[in-house]
């Protein structure tokens, strides 16, 4: 996986999961201790946020460091594999709920994807569909 792709990703799960929470890109801000525009620059992928930066992040967010890091890169394997068939950001923060992930814990959510994203359905080196 390519570092940009890491982080592009990263910044889009960060945003559908602020916009999720109705939260202002302000309001998360103010609540991480961020500055404003540096949240801006880690939604847009421009940004090499700190470890302690996205553990506020997340904990604002309602999600752990670890489920967050890991939605950020199931998201950047889609888009590397998968070739643009779908919006991986937007998959991974809305396949909750559906499908096979029924728990509400979104930790949980985010071990059962992993489990169904690592299976040979998704990979198309394998001719998965």
């Amino acid at each position: 996986m390519k570092q940009g792709s890491f982080k592009k990703a990263l910044g889009v799960v960060i945003y559908e999961l602020r916009r999720e929470r109705k939260l202002s890109q302000e309001r998360l801000a103010f609540e991480a201790n961020v500055d404003r525009t540096r949240a801006g620059e880690i939604e847009r992928g421009e940004a090499n946020p700190t470890v302690d930066t996205l553990a506020r992040i997340a904990d604002v967010l309602g999600y752990s460091l670890g489920t967050l890091i890991i939605r950020a890169e199931l998201a950047a394997y889609i888009d590397d594999t998968c070739q643009d068939e779908f919006n991986a950001a937007w998959f991974i923060t809305n396949f909750h709920g559906r499908g096979p992930m029924k728990h509400s814990d979104p930790n949980l959510q985010v071990s059962q994807l992993a489990k169904v994203l690592s299976s040979d359905h998704w990979d198309n080196s394998k001719g998965g569909s």
